[in-house]
């Protein structure tokens, strides 16, 4: 296409503009920091014998639940720059579902937490 000036003019589905790169490099900036500080996490706990215990399970569980959102919000992020759902109706439903479960997990681990910190506080 091109326009008055003679140069050439993408379609509106190639336009990118400069909101849209914002968006890739937060996301990407994001979506690295929580695989890698979840990670890590992990890699410390599973290896850290010390940490073999009911409060280190919990933090696995929680850093395991994070990186399943972490996955979660790339593959929502991808949603919103295509502006479709690329998996369809199975993709949305499993991705709602993993969503769910993942959040749910880090809210009970985190009252488990708070229940037994309430204990060795209140019975030594």
């Amino acid at each position: 296409m091109n326009n008055s000036s003679g140069s050439q003019e993408l379609p509106n589905d190639l336009r990118f503009g400069i909101f849209d790169a914002f968006h890739v490099i937060f996301a990407v900036v994001t979506a690295t920091l929580t695989f890698v500080g979840n990670g890590l996490m992990v890699v410390v706990i599973v290896r850290t014998r010390s940490l073999h215990l009911p409060q280190g399970y919990m933090l696995l569980s929680i850093a395991a639940a994070d990186i399943v959102l972490g996955f979660e919000a790339v593959v929502g992020f991808i949603n919103v720059i295509l502006e479709h759902w690329p998996d369809a109706l199975v993709g949305c439903l499993v991705m709602s579902y993993a969503t769910s479960v993942a959040i749910t997990v880090n809210i009970f681990t985190m009252a488990f937490m708070s229940i037994d910190r309430w204990l060795v506080i209140h019975k030594p």
